[in-house]
């Protein structure tokens, strides 16, 4: 998995500082039952799950601390003109659930998926090929989407989990720095 910290199966957290939100929160996450809401539903974190997040806890510093070490690897090793990293300045400040890479164009975004599939790169994926913006639901609905459309289907996120070696981060890394950008027909036709 991805996430910094999962369960077994279905499970979450919320935490607030507001004791009229907490109230409605427990409210709505117990079919509505308590008064403070007249919505609800069964979002209740069973036991099981809880004594698993309980002992992951324990070690949720010392693999966000490697994911971080993983991320500068990353910076480190991927030296691909084709595609954009975050600002280095992230290395400290993220917690490194994903990696992501932006692509120049949505067909690169889908090559360079499709060579580290083939590399037997897994978690590679693309994420978001549609902003929220661009959702029939939110047609016609005025926002800031300029920034999320032009970056949709463009950002391919590669695998940083905890349990990675150098030796993976340098293999992965080798095989995006191998990737270069697919020759297309309109680009080496001569103008007429």
């Amino acid at each position: 998995t991805t996430k910094n910290l999962s369960a077994m199966g279905d499970a979450g957290a919320i935490l607030c500082s507001d004791l009229e939100m907490a109230k409605k929160i427990e409210t709505i996450r117990n079919h509505g039952r308590g008064g403070y809401a007249t919505i609800g539903r069964n979002s209740r974190c069973d036991h099981f799950q809880a004594a698993v997040l309980h002992l992951k806890l324990q070690d949720i510093e010392k693999q966000n601390q490697r994911r971080k070490e993983i991320a500068a690897l990353y910076y480190k090793e991927i030296n691909n003109t084709e595609l954009r990293l975050l600002p280095e300045s992230c290395i400290e400040t993220s917690s490194w659930h994903l990696f992501p890479m932006r692509m120049k164009s949505k067909e690169d975004a889908s090559a360079l998926v499709e060579l580290l599939l083939s590399k037997k790169i897994g978690s590679s994926n693309i994420y978001y090929e549609r902003s929220m913006g661009m959702e029939p639901a939110l047609d016609g609905v005025k926002g800031e989407r300029a920034v999320a459309d032009s970056m949709a289907g463009k950002v391919v996120c590669i695998p940083i989990t905890p349990f990675l070696t150098s030796e993976d981060i340098k293999f992965i890394s080798g095989v995006i720095n191998e990737f270069k950008r697919p020759s297309r027909d309109n680009e080496t036709r001569p103008q007429l």
